[in-house]
């Protein structure tokens, strides 16, 4: 409750005030025909059932036991190109190895030709610039990672910048804390909602 069904919170509203079975009448959406929606099952709330979360939870489970099997590769991987230098001359000890090279790669999860790993960029954010690193276990597969230059800002730029980035984050938290306050107090209150009673485009 109190999520919009086909953009709609009347429709998400009268459904929880009816039994199961319930046809709803006909109503005319804004860009939307007109719907006629029927009310065919209910939850208790608390967490969500098992046959919900049966998929997925086997999707994570599969995910991690494929990463158990790829983690001897891995290191087999590593122990022979460890010292070629540069990774990039990783093929010349095993022709089948392939290597990508990434360019701009910010610690915010967000990996080119990968998808999303945090992981991934926290190491490239860390790992020693120019060694190649162990394989790392991210979640979306094994890295063995070489950074071959990071750049960080100078002392000045740190200085102008740094009043305003303080600014910023102070004025994020806060802005998180009021909606975490505004949201429990919205949870504990004790507010019946009779707009479907009067209205219908909400």
């Amino acid at each position: 409750k109190g999520s919009p069904v086909l953009g709609s919170q009347y429709i998400s509203d009268i459904s929880f005030d009816n039994d199961v079975g319930t046809v709803l009448q006909p109503i005319e959406l804004k860009n939307e025909q007109i719907i006629v929606a029927k009310t065919v099952d209910s939850r208790k709330e608390g967490y969500r059932p098992y046959a919900d979360m049966k998929e997925y939870m086997k999707n994570k489970v599969i995910a991690i036991k494929k990463l158990d099997m790829i983690k001897a590769r891995a290191e087999d991987v590593y122990k022979k190109i460890s010292n070629v230098g540069m990774l990039t001359n990783a093929n010349t000890v095993d022709p089948s190895l392939q290597v990508k090279t990434l360019v701009g790669v910010q610690d915010n999860g967000n990996v080119q030709g990968i998808g999303e790993d945090y992981v991934f960029t926290a190491s490239a954010a860390t790992l020693p610039v120019n060694q190649i690193s162990q394989p790392v276990r991210g979640t979306m597969g094994y890295y063995i990672m070489q950074v071959t230059g990071r750049l960080s800002p100078n002392e000045q730029t740190v200085k102008s910048y740094l009043p305003i980035f303080i600014k910023n984050m102070s004025q994020g938290l806060a802005q998180r804390e009021f909606y975490q306050w505004f949201g429990k107090i919205r949870d504990n209150a004790n507010i019946e909602d009779y707009r479907s009673r009067f209205y219908k485009d909400y």
